[in-house]
């Protein structure tokens, strides 16, 4: 039978988990930000050509004016 009660047995858990999970580390670069459209203005297909290779076929999307 274990000698620990419950409290100690969570308080050994709290203790192994932060050499099991690794912790997260906040990172940012502001080189890594742009401004990108909400919606967007034209679409890429990407087809196989006839020699294995790939295509794109970049084509504006309509607009409502």
């Amino acid at each position: 039978m274990s000698k620990l009660d419950d409290n100690q047995k969570l308080k050994l858990l709290q203790i192994g988990v932060q050499y099991i999970v690794p912790k997260l580390k906040h990172t940012s670069s502001e080189e890594g930000w742009f401004d990108q459209l909400l919606f967007p203005t034209a679409i890429d297909i990407i087809s196989k050509d006839e020699d294995g290779g790939w295509k794109h076929d970049i084509r504006p999307l309509p607009t409502k004016d």
